[in-house]
């Protein structure tokens, strides 16, 4: 390339601004990236400060239990009567944030804890325990595995003496690790962080997430606990973590054990901070980089495109043309100067050609008639069937452009185009069509659609009622046209046009087909509305259906709260246990709807025998039990798509024939019934009653699990225990 050229000169400028502006870029970035990395550091430091102290109160807490346990007299007498576990283990048991506690006599083997176990523990190795014998002061140790409970905790001793100062013993209180793991993990953080703590020796004590991976090992050797030491466990750092991802870390000390102080750590990615000014950097680059590559196309390639391309494609149809290809088009705009004239001339010429041959443009309807019948039967909505039939016209018809058009009510009576496909280029955005008897509706689709008759434009160039769009026509290769109406039985709502290249290109026989494929296209625009309209309805009355549930529902609510609110929580369960068991979503819909309102019956219930607090006589029990056929006869008369009146009068019914108001069993159940069963039962056990506290999710499985296959449905039973110890559900709040 010669560099003394336009050409070359062009190239070297714009290549010269391009390495300025990306010098400018990559400037800037690196300003940006520092700048984020000092105000993610900062930030991280003020976060690790903050969650330490929070922290922190875990250990404070551990040191209160220790102080206040050394000093009851329960402790004393417990051990003395022989009855240390039992009060042990009462403590531990109604405090999750501890895991063992323990008392080991003066040579450090314990002889008491809170954990039922015959393992025999010294605890004299224990660097806290040494700690512990030379003062009478609280020790923190190093974390440790206990056996006795099969958990990492952190453990914290003080020595116990009797009334005469007299060393009896010593007091151990162990922290549980994965409740401090639970708790950090409820720490807010950014996307990606990792946070956790490690004590003096290089212990991980805790980490999220993957606490299971590290808790109870050592990370001494790793280059992350040498970046902690050289900062004394306080201050920000770069380092690499556990899993090898470089990140920005923020440190702060939350307590001092006997091996040292234990240190709180939170990292995020490095890449999280960084990302975005790269990223934009980057995006800077490829936007450079595309405008440099298109500046040196349109430089080097702009004189191919406007005088090298146009004489090739002609060229290449003429060849063409003299080798039979009667179809063959050049396809430019023919008002592109002399070249646009040359391939008009071209066009015209293959248009003469085909226009002999009769049966080639029979076949070619023929072959539209086929192909849009096919899209006919296989079309699932009114705006893709209008804009496939006009792509098969164009593509297989070798029609310069089609295009359907609706009839307006408005003043003007404007035709609006609702599909198009071909050398379109802005026509029919400006064409302004009408199907009124005026000038702009004296064109073929207006008045196709005005007379409901079929209409042929032989010649746009000497037709006189399409004075108004001549120029453009021409301009785009429209030298016939057609407009077939659209009809409605006796309405026409209105038109297929279709462009032809040739002159007096439409003969009488391929109009028939034409006609034809309108009338198929009209029949198939009134069953794809048909079939919306059916859909909508549907919609409608589903929506009226699920109303009437709510309305129902609310009914019970305004008069017992209480119940609305177990109904509730049913309806979740039911549908959750009836999709667990892969029911159709139809069914499914229609339990949830039922489980709504299984309970109205209960409005004929006075309301002081509902929230009664003590236990119902035998003639208030019975009164209850006429709840299911009470609901019944409220719903009965609601016509429904579900069974939802059976659903309510059967939720009581057991397959074994126990329940209640029919007795009715097995097969004689509806399954949407038996799923009713079980998820009322579970939650009526699980939650408060007036007349007794709440027995437990934990037995309330353990009874659907206990007459599984007797009392309930076993599929609906396996399903529910799945949900909640597989799948973690939970009641909606």
């Amino acid at each position: 390339m010669n560099i003394t050229s336009i050409r070359g000169r062009l190239l070297l400028l714009f290549g010269l601004v391009f390495m300025i502006l990306l010098g400018m870029s990559g400037y800037f970035t690196l300003q940006e990236r520092e700048s984020n990395l000092a105000s993610a550091m900062e930030s991280l430091q003020s976060m690790a400060s903050r969650v330490a102290m929070e922290q922190g109160k875990v250990i404070e807490y551990a040191h209160q239990t220790v102080e206040l346990l050394s000093l009851t007299r329960d402790l004393d007498n417990a051990s003395s009567r022989g009855d240390c576990h039992r009060f042990l283990s009462r403590i531990v048991k109604n405090e999750q944030r501890l895991s063992n506690i323990a008392i080991a006599d003066r040579d450090g083997l314990i002889f008491c804890n809170s954990a039922e176990t015959s393992i025999k523990v010294s605890i004299a190795d224990r660097s806290y325990f040494r700690d512990a014998l030379s003062t009478n002061d609280l020790v923190t140790g190093s974390a440790v595995y206990d056996r006795s409970v099969g958990t990492w905790s952190l453990p914290f001793a003080k020595a116990l003496h009797d009334d005469e100062g007299h060393l009896q013993g010593y007091l151990v209180v162990l922290v549980d690790l994965q409740w401090v793991n639970r708790e950090l993990a409820k720490v807010k953080l950014p996307e990606g962080a990792r946070s956790g703590l490690i004590d003096a020796t290089g212990t991980v004590l805790a980490r999220y997430p993957d606490p299971e991976r590290w808790v109870g090992k050592s990370a001494a050797h790793t280059a992350f606990y040498s970046t902690i030491l050289s900062l004394h466990g306080k201050g920000t750092a770069e380092s690499t973590g556990f899993d090898g991802v470089p990140r920005i870390y923020g440190f702060a000390s939350i307590a001092s054990a006997s091996t040292g102080p234990i240190h709180l750590w939170i990292g995020i990615p490095r890449g999280d901070v960084t990302g975005q000014a790269e990223r934009r950097f980057a995006l800077t680059f490829s936007l450079l980089l595309v405008l440099l590559i298109f500046a040196f196309a349109a430089v080097w390639y702009g004189s191919e495109r406007l005088l090298l391309h146009p004489l090739s494609v002609i060229s290449e149809v003429a060849k063409r043309l003299g080798r039979g290809e009667q179809d063959a088009r050049t396809n430019l705009d023919y008002a592109s100067g002399e070249l646009g004239q040359l391939a008009q001339t071209i066009d015209e010429m293959a248009i003469a050609l085909l226009s002999k041959n009769e049966i080639l443009r029979l076949n070619r309807a023929m072959r539209i008639l086929s192909l849009c019948n096919k899209a006919l039967v296989h079309a699932q909505e009114e705006q893709q069937l209008l804009e496939e039939v006009c792509r098969i016209i164009v593509i297989n018809g070798n029609y310069r452009m089609a295009w359907v058009g609706f009839a307006e009510n408005d003043e003007q009576k404007s035709v609006r185009p609702v599909a198009s496909f071909g050398f379109e280029e802005g026509y029919l955005e400006n064409a302004r069509i009408s199907w009124a008897d005026t000038e702009r509706g004296r064109g073929p689709s207006g008045t196709a659609i005005r007379t409901g008759k079929l209409q042929v434009n032989r010649e746009f160039a000497t037709n006189p009622d399409l004075v108004s769009w001549r120029e453009e026509a021409l301009k785009r290769g429209y030298r016939s046209s057609t407009s077939l109406p659209l009809s409605d039985r006796s309405e026409t709502f209105g038109a297929l046009t279709l462009y032809s290249q040739e002159p007096f290109s439409f003969s009488a026989d391929e109009l028939s087909l034409l006609e034809e494929l309108a009338t198929d296209l009209s029949f198939g625009i009134r069953a794809l509305r048909i079939r919306a309209s059916h859909d909508a309805w549907s919609a409608k009355l589903e929506r009226s259906m699920i109303s009437t549930v709510e309305a129902v529902a609310g009914m019970l609510e305004m008069r017992d709260p209480y119940t609305a609110g177990h109904q509730r929580k049913v309806a979740d369960l039911a549908v959750a246990i009836a999709r667990e068991m892969n029911l159709p979503e139809e069914e499914a819909r229609g339990i949830h709807l039922a489980g709504m309102v299984h309970d109205i019956g209960k409005i004929q219930v006075p309301a002081e025998i509902l929230s009664k607090p003590t236990r119902l006589t035998d003639v208030e029990y019975l009164l209850i039990k006429e709840h299911a056929r009470a609901g019944y006869e409220i719903l009965k008369g609601i016509d429904f798509s579900w069974p939802i009146a059976q659903l309510v009068h059967q939720h009581h019914e057991r397959i074994d024939g126990s329940g209640y108001p029919e007795g009715l069993k097995g097969m004689e159940i509806l399954m949407g019934a038996k799923i009713l069963a079980v998820a009322d039962t579970v939650e009526s056990m699980a939650a408060h009653r007036p007349y007794r506290p709440a027995l437990g999710l934990d037995a309330a499985l353990a009874e659907i699990e206990r007459t599984r296959g007797i009392v309930y449905e076993a599929a609906a039973v396996d399903a529910c225990l799945r949900l909640f110890r597989e799948k973690h559900y939970r009641f909606p709040s």
